[in-house]
């Protein structure tokens, strides 16, 4: 099995010139994985988790409203032999993901979802905590890239803003306990992050690929040192496109022997576009160590300046 140091000396060694590691630091001093292993949408902490830690992944997303919290606890209790200190754990609390009363302007709401986040992954901290979606009047679409997104809708509230805040104020307590190390929110948009109160969020995680993203929220958030991570590159990289394919079949010097997939491509796109990632693996268990290596790859290439101009093109109107 890698290690995390094995796997920092290997990005050392075959991305010189590269500023991006397998790590980024947060506006809160925290450092946070450059590339996560994504348990939603048909992911099996089961399957994903043991190929993830083998192939020297450390970072791993996943939510409450998942419901594999309990699962992933389980999955690494199995392994045995990673420490928690070397593992990264980021969770979602429910918000504009659930019913209305989820977005009741409580803050009591989210300190306890925090509570029983820890109860279920079994552990006495949570590095990350995300607000999972902003609570929204129920005119508005549930996600900033809806033509990539199968959320059914949001909470209908009447003062959103209200609950968010609450909500936000909740996790704000939640790090000052010591729960959790770091704070954030998933699916925010430009205009949801201004309205929040201070302290600022260290994450912002929304669906980005190559063929969609919120390009004034991803701005909004380099500008004012949130980091923004992305989900579903893989569901919008353009695998069939000319473009993808001979950019993944150009000779380059610090390609890995095995050569450089289309996947591969997407996802170092999304690193150089200066985001993180959560990415799965799948729920085939002989194939899911084989994409976790392969998702993990991405750190021994670089995409010329060309190469990103040519894909920045492919997304979609």
């Amino acid at each position: 099995m890698l290690s995390f140091a094995t796997l920092a000396c290997m990005v050392g060694a075959t991305a010189a010139g590269s500023a991006i590691t397998t790590h980024i630091k947060l506006n809160d001093g925290n450092q946070f994985p450059s590339i996560n292993l994504g348990t939603c949408c048909g992911s099996k902490p089961a399957v994903g988790i043991p190929g993830w830690i083998g192939a020297g992944g450390f970072g791993i997303d996943t939510s409450i409203d998942y419901k594999d919290e309990a699962d992933i606890a389980t999955a690494l209790k199995k392994i045995g032999t990673t420490r928690r200190s070397a593992l990264y754990i980021t969770t979602k609390i429910t918000a504009g993901c659930g019913k209305p009363a989820d977005c009741a302007a409580d803050s009591s709401l989210a300190i306890a979802s925090v509570k029983q986040s820890l109860k279920n992954l079994g552990t006495t901290y949570i590095d990350m905590i995300l607000l999972h979606r902003p609570c929204q009047q129920s005119t508005q679409k549930c996600s900033i890239q809806p033509k990539l997104s199968n959320c059914t809708g949001p909470c209908p509230i009447a003062e959103p803003s209200n609950s968010n805040a609450a909500l936000w104020a909740g996790l704000v307590q939640a790090k000052k306990a010591g729960l959790v190390k770091s704070i954030g929110v998933s699916n925010y948009n430009a205009a949801e992050l201004a309205a929040l109160p201070a302290p600022i969020p260290a994450i912002n995680q929304c669906e980005m690929s190559i063929e969609g993203y919120d390009n004034v929220t991803l701005n909004y958030c380099q500008a004012n040192g949130i980091v923004y991570e992305s989900y579903g590159a893989m569901r919008g990289c353009p695998f069939n496109s000319s473009v993808v394919t001979a950019i993944a079949n150009a000779p380059r010097p610090q390609s890995p022997p095995t050569g450089v997939s289309t996947a591969q491509v997407c996802l170092r796109w999304a690193l150089q576009r200066g985001v993180a990632i959560a990415a799965g693996t799948g729920a085939d268990a002989e194939t899911a160590g084989a994409y976790a290596k392969e998702n993990l790859g991405i750190f021994g290439f670089e995409l010329t300046g060309s190469e990103m101009m040519q894909l920045n093109n492919l997304q979609l109107p």
